[in-house]
């Protein structure tokens, strides 16, 4: 939990335990070694359904808490096309999503399944 923070998301650590972003050549334009960067699909992902098993498992509300605090931050970060949501890369960094369009990039669509089935799942669990 200890990596909740920015806009509602769990972000990479930071020192003394950084590390680099994986694919940081193909994922991220104009990228910078040592910039706070949230990898949207599996972190998110990993995270959400870490905190969904400490509520189930607990039935304690500060992992309920911190679950819509996740849900919340996709939701704001996500962009729209219709009804559609989408991330256009995988990952997000302060101050927002570093593209040259909304467009979403070429080979991120699979990154962006990774979150909907812990999703589900917390829905379940805590009807959030």
């Amino acid at each position: 939990m200890r990596q909740l923070g920015e806009e509602s998301l769990s972000w990479l650590p930071d020192k003394p335990r950084a590390v680099e972003p994986w694919g940081a050549d193909l994922m991220l334009r104009d990228w910078h070694s040592g910039e706070a960067a949230a990898e949207i699909s599996w972190a998110q992902r990993g995270t959400l359904l870490g905190l969904t098993a400490r509520f189930l498992a607990t039935g304690d509300e500060k992992y309920q808490i911190a679950g819509q605090f996740i849900i919340d931050g996709l939701l704001s970060i996500s962009e729209r096309d219709g009804l559609e949501l989408y991330f256009p890369v995988g990952y997000y960094r302060s101050g927002g999503w570093h593209t040259q369009d909304r467009q979403i990039c070429s080979g991120i669509t699979e990154y962006n399944a990774a979150v909907i089935v812990p999703a589900m799942r917390f829905y379940r669990a805590a009807g959030y």
